[in-house]
């Protein structure tokens, strides 16, 4: 197989996934459907590097406001619209300014041990305040959406900021959204079955996500060194 199809399987697989959702199962929903598209290329294109990925990215979160509302995770819809969207536009102008001048892909940066469990432990406690104030709306999953709401406000700020430590609050953030949606579809929601496997995608991409962006590092990090010698 070429290996420049490979970042393509994920993408085609979603597409199927919407397929059979028609045809076998007899649900579907247009918005679930945009927003698994446009989000799995999305991360594909930010896993090696991409500024095109917040293109697509704006499209996913705005395709997931209604998702999330019916599905009643009413603290990621807030997320979606007042942080996420922003983000996401943020991130389209900062990084035109910090591309690699041959490869047009992203300079990484690395974030220092002390700040990481600042920000893991943080979001942790903020995450537990936060959750009293869901289970208040009736939030299905109060705990868990609440721990991905904080998650997600630090995995954006340092993706959008170019770290590479940003890929293991994603891939802690997909994990748990797995679960959610698995248990939204076993409850009959209509989008469980699509964004399940969508954020299974989500996890495999963000585990090679940051692989690839430490690869990208180490690249730059030469490209540098190669300069300073000449």
């Amino acid at each position: 197989m070429n290996k420049k199809m490979i970042p393509l399987i994920p993408i085609i697989i979603i597409a199927i996934v919407n397929l059979f959702s028609i045809l076998i199962i007899g649900e579907y929903n247009i918005y679930g459907a945009i927003s698994s598209i446009a989000g799995i290329t999305s991360v594909t294109l930010a896993a090696k590097g991409h500024r095109s990925c917040f293109f697509f990215g704006i499209i996913q979160l705005l395709a997931y406001i209604p998702v999330s509302y019916i599905a009643g995770l009413y603290g990621v819809m807030a997320l979606t619209i007042f942080f996420q969207l922003p983000m996401n536009v943020w991130g389209l102008i900062y990084w035109k300014k910090n591309l690699n001048e041959d490869t047009k892909l992203i300079k990484t940066r690395k974030l220092n041990p002390r700040t990481l469990l600042i920000c893991i432990f943080g979001s942790m406690f903020a995450a537990l305040l936060y959750s009293i104030v869901l289970i208040i709306f009736n939030s299905s999953s109060p705990f868990f959406e609440s721990l991905i709401t904080f998650f997600m406000f630090i995995a954006m700020y340092l993706y959008v900021k170019r770290y590479n430590e940003q890929w293991l609050f994603w891939i802690f953030i997909n994990a748990v959204s797995v679960w959610i949606w698995i248990n939204a579809a076993f409850i009959g929601d209509p989008n469980g079955i699509i964004m399940s496997i969508t954020w299974t995608l989500y996890l495999v991409k963000s585990i090679y996500g940051y692989f690839n962006w430490l690869d990208l590092m180490d690249k730059e990090e030469s490209k540098i060194k190669n300069k300073k010698k000449k």
